[in-house]
């Protein structure tokens, strides 16, 4: 992927994050790299001298730009190769990012920043000639109800979880509710949410960190089969706060939910780049159907998007290819004090807490 940044014009290999500037010299040359060839071949092509020629090759290697090898090979099919380079420069180039651990400074930073540049305004307002108010219900239905008691948790009571809940909230969130079939007779999953072509890409891993009667460790949750596999012992706030960043206060949460995509089962319907963003709003659909499931049964849930994607693929045994993490949810119990007493990063907000 080629590009301008900051006065400069770059070639990117954006599944590795490397970069070299992009001259015209090694633009004659990855011009030239459609197939492999010797250095001296593509020396007498792009008309450089050998060692020129050498010197950028070796550059383009290191950068991951090209392959240097003794012989040609077959190369596997890319999978991502109907989605790129749109949907794979996003995908690969915004993993990775890192947080700033110290979230008060963060925060301060962005008090001083609205005293030059003011926040967008939270709502909008369109003029128009015409206006009308619309009805509000004279009592509000027990969804509503439960909508307006969603919330965003950071601190959790040390009470374990039940494993009843645990086992509702992945049956109702991501478990298969039944089997069907599509137009062409292909068995097909219905879930509790909504997926462009019946896809369902989501997957859950689950760290069980204070959970009843399961032990603590890694697992993968089977929705066809609604079991637990697990993949590994042990792990809890360690493994927690390695994938979740700046925010050490889930580390206490009783449980953490890794939400992956298997991106071939979106890819393989719809091989065009906007497809990625069904994979996205899915994730987003799972999760709120999670954060509902928890609020419903008096749990403090959260998710984040902090997440260390690198440590957490590396822990499930996933490639971010064909597989990756894409959100991150989880829930304890309320702790006796109320929600998010007692976390200083809260304190700016006029109110003493907030209402994400």
């Amino acid at each position: 992927m080629g590009y301008w940044k900051d006065g400069a014009c770059l070639i990117s290999n954006y599944r590795t994050g490397k970069t070299v500037p992009l001259t015209p010299d090694i633009l004659r040359v990855v011009q030239s790299l459609d197939r492999w060839a010797l250095a001296s071949e593509v020396a007498r092509e792009v008309a450089l001298p050998v060692g020129a020629t050498r010197a950028i090759l070796r550059a383009l290697s290191a950068a991951t730009l090209a392959s240097a090898r003794s012989r040609p090979a077959a190369e596997p099919p890319d999978p991502w190769g109907e989605w790129d380079p749109a949907a794979g420069f996003f995908h690969f180039s915004t993993r990775g990012t890192r947080f700033n651990a110290d979230v008060s400074e963060g925060e301060r930073r962005l008090a001083r920043k609205a005293q030059t540049t003011p926040p967008p305004a939270p709502t909008a307002v369109r003029t128009a000639s015409v206006r009308i108010p619309l009805p509000r219900p004279q009592s509000p239905s027990p969804l509503e109800q439960l909508l307006q008691r969603r919330r965003t948790w950071r601190q959790f009571s040390r009470a374990p979880l039940a494993l009843d809940d645990l086992a509702d909230l992945l049956r109702l969130s991501v478990g298969v509710q039944r089997w069907a079939r599509d137009p062409a007779n292909r068995r097909v999953v219905l879930k509790t949410s909504p997926s462009g072509g019946i896809c369902h890409p989501i997957e859950a891993y689950v760290i069980a960190n204070r959970v009843q009667g399961l032990a603590r460790g890694l697992y993968h949750y089977d929705a066809a089969g609604h079991v637990l596999a697990r993949l590994r012992r042990g792990g809890g706030r360690p493994l927690i706060n390695q994938f979740i960043q700046a925010q050490p206060w889930y580390g206490h949460a009783p449980l953490v939910v890794l939400f992956t995509a298997v991106f071939e089962r979106t890819m393989w319907r719809y091989p065009v780049a906007k497809a990625y963003r069904n994979v996205l709003i899915e994730a987003g659909h799972v999760c709120q159907t999670f954060y509902l499931l928890a609020t419903e049964r008096g749990l403090a849930p959260f998710c984040t998007h902090a997440i260390d994607e690198d440590a957490i693929d590396a822990a499930l045994g996933i490639d971010a290819v064909s597989e990756g993490v894409v959100y991150v949810a989880g829930c304890g119990r309320p702790p006796a004090a109320g929600r998010d007493q007692g976390l200083p990063h809260l304190d700016w907000w006029t109110d003493g807490q907030h209402s994400d």
